[in-house]
């Protein structure tokens, strides 16, 4: 699932949705399919331009030796989905919503191509894992939030991304840390890379997060976040704890770490 950049896309569906019950809306089934290849572009597209710099940095990540060996025909596939995608969004999304999608697209693209041309410098300025794990939660909630039904909860979109977010970026974190020595011997440039404490005092930060969540489950009422949502996401930081301290291969463990982002909405099916 990680090496096809499959992952993501997953669990961007399934937050969607979880979005959609939690603000008691309904989603269309382009919404749903525009997300999940929006999503797999993102992730297959910044793998692609990382494979162009692989003959220097040697990375021994699976995922980057994918896109390596097989970058002309995930080119042509990243290609023929970008086609699909765009001509999908401009026949059923409204123009309102398409030029909002688009701008958040566009400030993705200027990132990425920051990060092509001053590789090192624009992920120290930028990091990368604030990037991802923002966008990631901005086009999770972009269809739930832009209906209009979804949009007259203001408080309520606000404690969820905020929620959602400090998942992904938990989640962003930890994988940097279990891929240090790979993406230091790559030359690539992360929290992890740049900061090695946060590695030591990850398991730390998990603690803050689910001692903040613990708080929101004792005052529910005041977020109006549904309980099990809230259940779900510590159950979330837990386990990536638990996938932290886990003797398991470091290659399996990104997997792991973005499986476990679909709790909260299992906790929500029943909603």
């Amino acid at each position: 699932m990680n090496i096809l950049s499959l992952d993501a896309p997953l669990v961007a569906i399934s937050w969607q949705n979880l979005a959609s019950r939690v603000l008691g809306i309904s989603l269309h089934w382009n919404e749903v399919l525009l997300l999940f290849l929006a999503t797999w572009m993102a992730y297959a597209g910044d793998r692609l331009l990382d494979s162009t710099q692989q003959a220097e940095n040697k990375s021994g990540l699976p995922r980057h030796l994918f896109a390596v060996k097989y970058r002309r025909i995930l080119a042509f596939v990243w290609g023929s989905v970008f086609l699909l995608t765009s001509i999908l969004a401009i026949v059923t999304v409204d123009l309102s919503k398409l030029m909002v999608a688009s701008a958040l697209v566009l400030g993705v693209a200027i990132y990425f191509l920051l990060c092509f041309l001053f590789p090192r410098l624009a992920r120290i300025i930028i990091p990368r894992e604030f990037v991802v794990s923002g966008v990631f939660v901005a086009t999770a909630l972009f269809f739930p939030v832009s209906n209009p039904q979804g949009f007259t909860h203001l408080a309520l979109i606000t404690y969820l991304a905020i929620v959602l977010w400090s998942l992904a970026f938990m989640n962003c974190l930890g994988i940097s840390c279990w891929e240090r020595d790979e993406d230091h011997r790559a030359g690539e440039r992360t929290l992890a890379t740049t900061f090695p404490v946060l590695c030591r005092i990850y398991p730390g930060l998990n603690l803050v997060v689910a001692l903040w969540l613990g708080g929101l489950l004792a005052g529910s009422e005041l977020t109006a976040l549904p309980i099990a949502l809230v259940s779900g996401a510590f159950v979330s930081v837990l386990l990536l704890s638990l996938i932290h301290y886990a003797k398991i291969s470091s290659r399996l463990k990104p997997v792991l770490a973005d499986l476990s982002l679909l709790a909260p909405w299992i906790s929500c099916l029943f909603l």
